[in-house]
């Protein structure tokens, strides 16, 4: 994949391009829904919250990957953070 993000900062979301974003996007997406499936397997209440998101990404992609504001970049921490807490609450390592 060119130009791989090791890691997302506001700074660097707003660096890639257009086509960048929207593949960015894509795949928090597509995460979203897989983990969505995983929270909802284990009776999770955050399942909806990350369908509900993976949605809205999946509606707004476009619109988000062409938009160099700062509400794209604050959608994707959003995504990351709720991927996290579920990351971190099924494998026991939440503080």
């Amino acid at each position: 994949m060119p130009n791989d993000v090791d890691i997302l900062t506001p700074r660097s979301f707003s660096t890639l391009t257009v086509d960048q974003r929207d593949m960015v996007l894509r795949e928090v997406s597509k995460r979203l829904h897989y983990v969505a499936s995983l929270a909802r397997t284990f009776s999770d209440d955050r399942s909806k919250d990350l369908e509900q998101l993976g949605s809205k990404i999946d509606d707004e992609r476009e619109e988000l990957a062409a938009d160099y504001s700062e509400e794209p970049a604050k959608v994707v921490y959003r995504a990351l953070e709720l991927m996290d807490e579920f990351d971190r609450d099924m494998t026991g390592t939440r503080h």
